[in-house]
């Protein structure tokens, strides 16, 4: 991979100017609504990984792990194009010396190669700070001074296992080791690179913002290219990394909470998803999120039992409906399975093979989508800025913000919303909305306080549990039903869902196509649904068109869909579990 200005070798990565903001980088094929994503962890590394990690992979299940970027390489290559998967990571580096690294790297190179020959984009897979110490230590015994001690001055592990020691991630030979990994990686061709294990709990939040840095410099400066970055700082687990947004080319999530149904209970957790809440602290940065703790399943769980068709298509369907893409967990017994051809797993894969298959052909249209809010929710997503202590109190944006006191009511209304963490307000975001709910509040920076003086100005302030010092500026909200409706009736528009207690709706649009997505997390299909779209701030001229579309070959497409120019109404005599309906505008010559 070339390292001068034009990258001519690899086009998709561009050489910033200095005068470029982090979002301008991101290629367009990295945007979400483009993307099909699978991290695609294998070679004899990984397999070693998880046999010292005690993870619960049988001999057979290790050995499809070895073997999966050379001996089932052709395999490989055939599950991703039936499942239109056109991104993946491949591990580059778990923790082990540079010397026991070497045969990962050839493979994984080899296997990068022939990813851009069939035009697969890549990202290599990097540990952040784990040392595999019996190896590390026997090929280079200065890593000794490398290790992230406790308080008791013993080294930390990863999650107590015992062959896992963490390393400091700014100390100065530790980083010259990630750089050398980092060049190694780039010259092989990888497009961009994934740190994993990133947790300020473990690691030291400063460390880890170090090292985050460090790595950008000498990629932009000493490599001269714009390699593209994620870390995996679990946003909804570790709040204050929001002060470090700028370390971030896209947002990826290892776990989220879904909606759920519950002993026959609609139960509303975060089904505005990672989408909204990565987004507003964050930036308009491109979110990945990861299967592995979605509708019940633990990581590992995957190695057991198969992901569903019914629980794969809901998956995907989740994420497209609020601008995210959805990255599989198939380490283990699920690639195992794929491999080997076990009739269910198969099933499953055609599955998201098909919702792929559409997200594929409706790719230049979703990466212009965006969210249609008049409404900003301010909350606090870090409370305390000592990570353990917020965790410890229960704090962190699930938990804070997106409580169901404030959340359920507005979803069960279908009023889009916008979140935005306090700390992120300013003159210029609040220009795009008309309404602002301050969410219980105790504490604001100055400059958020005068932006939001200005705003109460030629908007609607209102608040709901938050600190007497705001009441000066706001008007009082009551967190009632009534008050509730009050908002729907000011939303940019009304949805309707009737017959259909456990689907939710989202609107996408820009200024020529709106994308109205309903999905289902009931596990039975939803007969006869109602969907009655009503517009507040648009019209729909006559030349709109409407086109319902879903993978699922159990649901019967509405007969019908009467556009209208306040809105669109129809019948969906059943619905298993994801659809939309597109609505097209032609633009005047």
């Amino acid at each position: 991979m070339t390292t001068s200005a034009d990258n001519t070798t690899n086009p998709s990565l561009r050489t910033p100017s200095p005068t470029q903001n982090l979002e301008s980088l991101v290629p367009d094929w990295a945007r979400s609504g483009a993307f099909r994503y699978l991290r695609l962890d294998g070679g004899p590394d990984s397999a070693e990984k998880a046999r010292l990690s005690g993870w619960p992979f049988d001999s057979e299940q290790r050995a499809t792990l070895t073997g999966l970027y050379t001996t089932h390489r052709e395999r490989v290559f055939q599950l991703l194009e039936e499942a239109h998967i056109n991104w993946v990571w491949l591990t580059w580096s778990v923790g082990f010396s540079w010397e026991t690294e070497a045969e990962q790297r050839r493979q994984c190179a080899e296997m990068a190669a022939e990813c851009r020959r069939r035009g697969i984009h890549t990202t290599a897979y990097m540990t952040g700070n784990n040392m595999f110490w019996h190896d590390m230590f026997c090929q280079n015994p200065k890593a000794v001074n490398w290790l992230r001690r406790g308080e008791n001055g013993e080294p930390v592990t990863y999650f107590g296992v015992a062959e896992r020691f963490l390393a400091q991630m700014d100390h100065p030979e530790w980083l010259e080791l990630q750089k050398r990994r980092l060049q190694s990686a780039m010259e092989a061709g990888f497009e961009s690179f994934f740190y994993d294990n990133c947790d300020a709990w473990r690691s030291g939040e400063q460390a880890v913002v170090t090292m985050s840095q460090e790595l950008r410099r000498f990629a932009r400066e000493d490599l001269k290219s714009n390699a593209l970055f994620y870390f995996n700082y679990m946003p909804h687990r570790f709040p204050p990394y929001i002060r470090h947004a700028g370390l971030l080319d896209w947002t990826f999530c290892e776990g989220h909470t879904p909606p759920a149904v519950a002993d026959g209970q609609w139960i509303v957790v975060n089904p505005a998803h990672p989408a909204k809440y990565t987004a507003a602290i964050f930036g308009e940065r491109p979110v990945i999120y990861e299967t592995c703790t979605v509708h019940g399943f633990d990581r590992m769980e995957t190695n057991q039992r198969t992901i569903t068709p019914k629980q794969a298509t809901r998956i995907i369907g989740e994420a497209t409906a609020f601008a995210s893409a959805q990255s599989f967990y198939v380490e283990g017994g699920f690639i195992h399975r794929l491999v080997h051809g076990t009739p269910a797993d198969i099933e499953t894969w055609k599955v998201i093979g098909a919702a792929y298959a559409l997200l594929k052909k409706l790719a230049p249209t979703l990466v212009t989508l965006r969210q249609m809010s008049r409404l900003l929710v301010v909350g606090d997503a870090a409370p305390d800025s000592d990570p353990s202590k917020a965790i410890e109190a229960g704090h962190g944006l699930f938990e804070f913000v997106w409580h169901e006191k404030i959340l359920a009511p507005l979803l069960r209304r279908s009023i889009p919303f916008d979140f935005c963490d306090v700390r992120s307000v300013d003159a210029r975001r609040l220009e795009n909305y008309d309404t602002v709910l301050l969410a219980g509040l105790q504490r604001a920076p100055q400059p958020t306080m005068l932006a939001l003086r200005d705003f109460s100005d030629r908007g609607r302030l209102l608040f709901m549990d938050t600190h007497p010092d705001f009441q000066a500026l706001a008007s009082p909200f009551t967190a009632d039903e009534e008050g509730f409706d009050r908002l729907r009736t000011q939303a940019p528009y009304q949805l309707s869902l009737a017959n259909g207690p456990y689907v939710l709706g989202n609107l996408l649009g820009d200024l020529h196509t709106l994308a109205l997505h309903v999905v289902n997390y009931s596990d039975e299909p939803v007969n006869d649904l109602v969907v009655d779209l009503r517009l507040a701030d648009r019209q729909l001229p006559k030349t709109t068109s409407a086109q319902w579309l879903s993978p699922d070959a159990a649901t019967v497409p509405p007969s019908d869909i009467a556009v209208s120019t306040t809105g669109i109404r129809c019948l969906v005599p059943k619905l298993d579990t994801w659809g939309l309906i597109l609505l097209t505008t032609q633009p005047k010559n």
